[in-house]
């Protein structure tokens, strides 16, 4: 019997008209190491055209995993991200995007730091880079070491960050905290995470980079997307 405080996750991940990467995402939290009848995922559809509801409908019947299909007019990815919010279960949420591909434990990884960090504002953070999947060139790389994606690099040996690490696509919550302090859905696309970041820093938010040791974060993910939408209209994810 499982005597963790936390125990069960959600995982909410916001799309619009990507079934394919969304697929691959889907399949790697298939191959999670952590128990799947402890994790609920929410699919927040922002109005896709592309058959993503059928693919969900399809891969729904296979699937190890609870999915929860949620779909709304296409208002933008804040929107998404709270309907995934204000419908999870659980009792953490993890916040990812339809193109981080996570590593095998990385549920693992976030729920054994949310049990040694109990706190209610206590808060994890995982590791994201470029998946292997992809060519990466040197625009891609000046966006996480300097440009506007992440910055893990500037982290350094610390565990413990501020809120402008709060990236939403390996960052793991308590839910109630979540729940009380949703996302500004002014913010139609970026910045979204920064701005709910500080605010609860203003109320005490503890940001906790998973590490293993001196070895980086096993919270992995790899993208395979926002950064190559920006180069060409141009990432692996680990707990």
């Amino acid at each position: 019997m499982d005597k963790s405080l936390y125990s069960t996750i959600s995982v909410v991940i916001p799309t619009f008209n990507r079934k394919n990467i969304l697929g691959k995402c889907l399949e790697a939290y298939f191959q999670q190491t952590y128990p799947k009848e402890k994790i609920e995922i929410l699919i927040a559809d922002d109005g896709s055209t592309d058959a993503t509801e059928h693919y969900i409908t399809e891969i729904q019947k296979k699937s190890p995993i609870r999915i929860r299909y949620l779909k709304q007019e296409n208002t933008g990815v804040t929107f998404a991200r709270n309907l995934g919010i204000k419908n999870s279960q659980n009792q953490i949420i993890l916040l990812s995007d339809d193109d981080i591909i996570p590593v095998s434990n990385l549920i693992e990884e976030h729920l054994r730091w949310h049990n040694l960090y109990p706190g209610g504002q206590d808060a994890i953070l995982g590791y994201v880079t470029w998946s292997p999947e992809i060519e990466i060139d040197d625009f891609m790389r000046w966006c996480e070491n300097g440009g506007p994606l992440q910055q893990y690099h500037l982290i350094e040996n610390r565990c413990q960050v501020d809120c402008r690490f709060f990236y939403s696509g390996n960052i793991s919550l308590k839910s109630d905290l979540l729940k009380q302090n949703l996302f500004d859905e002014k913010f139609y696309f970026g910045f979204d995470d920064f701005e709910l970041g500080y605010r609860l820093s203003q109320k005490g938010l503890k940001v906790h980079l998973c590490r293993n040791g001196k070895k980086k974060s096993k919270a992995w993910s790899r993208s395979l997307g926002p950064a190559s939408k920006m180069a060409s209209d141009q990432t692996n994810c680990q707990g």
